[in-house]
C-alpha cells in the first residue's frame, strides 16, 4: 500500500468499514481517477507515445466478497464531485435559455424578412450573429450506467473529459452487449475502442442528418464479477481482446470486523473535483485535447527496462495471459500518470495545473503493481476462473489449508463443519465443503477417516486427516 503515498491509509480504512478487501478500493480509486482526467492529461513516455489514462477494473468475487461496498467506496464521491462541480448550473442554464430563446426570435424575424426580400426581388438580410444560440450547457458528468452503445457516444461527446462506466455487476452489461445490435458486433467493438482514446464515428447516431463524431474515445469500466459469470462472459469464446482490457481482481475475502475509524469521503470529493478542473489544451479554433505529461529520462528508462521484461515474459506465456501482458507497457505509463496525478490531488497546489512530469518514482510504483500484483492475480484469474466449480473451491481450501498450516501447524484431523465456520469463498453448504475435500484427497492432501466416537444412536462422524507432508510445503 506505501505506493499509494498519502492514500494508502485512506485506502486501507475504507476497505475496513465495509470489510472488503483493500484491493477493492485501490483498484477502484485508479479506475475512477484515470476516467476523471481520462481526455484532460494523457501520459507521454517519448514523442509519438500518448495514451489515455483509461484502467478497466472487475472485481471479482461471491456476492458476499464485499464488491458492491467497496465500488460506494468510490463511486459515492464521484457523485459527490459531480454534484459539487455542477453548482451554478441551474442558473447557467437559464442565462443559456434566454440567449436561446432570442435566438430563436431573431431566427423567426430574420426568415420572415428573406421571405419579404424574395417576393420584393431585392437582396436578403444576412442572418444576425445573435441569430445563433452557443451550444447547451450540460450538467457536468463523471459516472455513466447502462448505457446503449449511442447513449455513451453521446454521453461522452457532451463531457469529452472523460466518463467512467459504473456497473454494480458487469455480467449484465457484457451479456447485453449487441443485444440491440443485430449481433454484428458493434457495442463490443465500441468498448474495446473506449479503452484507446481514438477518434470515432458513431454511425447509427444521427444529429440533423450527421453522424455524431467523438474527438477521443476514452470511457473507464469499473464493476463486479461473480467467477461463475467471469469465466462463461469474459474469458470464454474468441480472444477479441476484451479480458486483456481489464485489470481483474480476485483477492482472498476480508475479515469481518469492527470498523474503528470513520469514513473520510470528503477527501476523495476534493480530490476528484481537483483533477476534473485540469484544464485540457485547446486549439486555435477553440477544439479541446488532452495534454500530454511527459516522462523524466529516469521514468522513460525504467519503463522501457520494463518492456524489455514484458517482451522476455511473452515469450513463455500463451492464450489470454499472453494477450494480457502485452497491455502491461501502456498500463504502466497510465497507472504512473494515475499515480503521479493522486499524490498532486492529495496536497498540491489547487490552483495549479497538475503534474507537469512523471517521475521515476511513479513508473516504479506503476510496475511494481503490475509484476507483483496483476501477474500473479492474472495468473490465478485466467486459471482458476476457467476451471469447474468443485475445483475452484478445492484450491480455495488449499489456499485456506495451507495458511493455517504456517501460522499453527499441520493439524492431525479437520472436519466439514470446521470448513464451513471459516467462511472460505465459494464453500458455504456441506456439500460444497465434502466435494472439495474430495479434490484434495484424490491429490494426496487429506483422506477421509471415521470419527473414534460415533453420536448416540448415529453414525461416526467423517474427518479428513492430513498429510503431515503438507508442512514442508508451508
Amino acid at each position: 500500500m506505501h505506493i499509494f503515498g498519502p492514500w494508502a491509509n485512506w485506502i486501507e480504512t475504507q476497505a475496513d468499514i465495509v470489510s472488503a478487501p483493500v484491493d477493492y478500493v485501490a483498484w477502484s480509486l485508479i479506475a475512477a481517477v484515470g476516467s476523471t482526467v481520462a481526455n484532460l492529461r494523457w501520459p507521454s513516455p517519448w514523442d509519438g507515445w500518448k495514451e489515455p489514462p483509461v484502467i478497466n477494473v472487475g472485481l471479482v468475487g461471491l456476492p458476499s466478497a464485499g464488491k458492491s461496498p467497496a465500488i460506494d467506496m468510490i463511486a459515492n464521491p464521484l457523485r459527490e464531485a459531480e454534484r459539487r462541480l455542477g453548482d451554478g448550473f441551474d442558473a447557467e442554464f437559464r442565462d443559456w435559455k434566454l440567449v436561446d430563446e432570442v435566438a430563436r426570435a431573431k431566427v423567426a424575424d430574420w426568415k420572415k424578412a428573406v421571405q419579404a426580400a424574395v417576393k420584393e426581388g431585392s437582396h436578403p438580410p444576412e442572418m444576425p450573429e445573435d441569430a445563433i444560440a452557443p451550444p447547451e450547457p450540460k450538467r457536468p458528468r463523471i459516472i455513466m450506467s447502462d448505457a446503449t452503445m449511442e447513449a455513451a457516444a453521446q454521453l461522452i461527446a457532451a463531457h469529452p473529459s472523460g466518463l467512467l462506466m459504473l456497473r454494480d455487476e458487469l455480467a449484465g452489461w457484457i451479456g447485453g452487449l449487441d443485444k440491440y445490435g443485430g449481433g454484428a458486433g458493434a457495442e463490443r467493438a465500441f468498448w474495446l475502442e473506449a479503452w484507446g482514446g481514438r477518434s470515432k464515428v458513431v454511425d447509427r447516431v444521427k444529429f440533423e442528418g450527421k453522424e455524431l463524431f467523438v474527438p477521443h474515445l476514452s470511457i473507464g469500466v469499473l464493476g463486479g464479477i461473480q467467477p461463475d459469470r467471469l469465466a462463461t462472459l469474459i474469458l470464454s469464446g474468441d480472444d477479441d481482446g476484451l479480458a486483456a482490457r481489464f485489470i481483474l481482481v480476485w483477492p482472498e475475502p476480508a475479515p469481518l470486523t469492527r470498523p474503528s475509524k470513520k469514513a473520510d469521503p470528503e477527501k476523495l470529493v476534493d480530490a476528484l473535483v481537483r483533477l476534473r478542473s485540469l484544464k485540457p489544451g485547446q486549439s486555435a479554433d477553440g477544439e479541446t485535447y488532452p495534454l500530454a505529461v511527459p516522462f523524466s529520462g529516469a521514468a522513460t528508462n525504467l519503463l522501457h527496462e520494463f518492456r524489455k521484461q514484458v517482451r522476455v515474459l511473452e515469450g513463455s506465456s500463451s492464450g489470454l495471459f499472453l494477450s494480457h501482458i502485452g497491455k502491461w507497457p501502456g498500463m504502466a505509463a497510465r497507472i504512473a500518470l494515475i499515480l503521479e496525478l493522486l499524490w498532486w490531488a492529495a496536497d498540491g497546489d489547487p490552483l495549479g495545473g497538475g503534474p507537469v512530469e512523471i517521475s521515476a518514482k511513479s513508473v516504479a510504483g506503476a510496475i511494481a503493481l503490475l509484476a507483483d500484483y496483476v501477474q500473479p492475480m492474472a495468473r490465478r484469474v485466467y486459471g482458476e476462473a476457467v476451471l469447474p466449480k468443485v475445483e475452484r473451491d478445492a484450491t480455495a481450501l488449499a489456499r485456506h489449508l495451507m495458511s493455517k498450516i504456517r501460522r499453527e501447524g499441520v493439524p492431525e484431523r479437520i472436519s466439514a463443519r470446521d470448513i464451513q465456520r471459516a467462511r472460505i469463498e465459494g464453500l458455504r453448504t456441506a456439500d460444497e465443503v465434502k466435494a472439495a475435500l474430495g479434490e484434495l484427497e484424490d491429490a494426496g492432501w487429506v483422506r477421509a477417516v471415521s470419527s473414534p466416537v460415533a453420536p448416540e444412536g448415529g453414525r461416526p462422524k467423517v474427518e479428513w486427516m492430513v498429510n503431515p507432508a503438507l508442512g514442508k510445503m508451508a
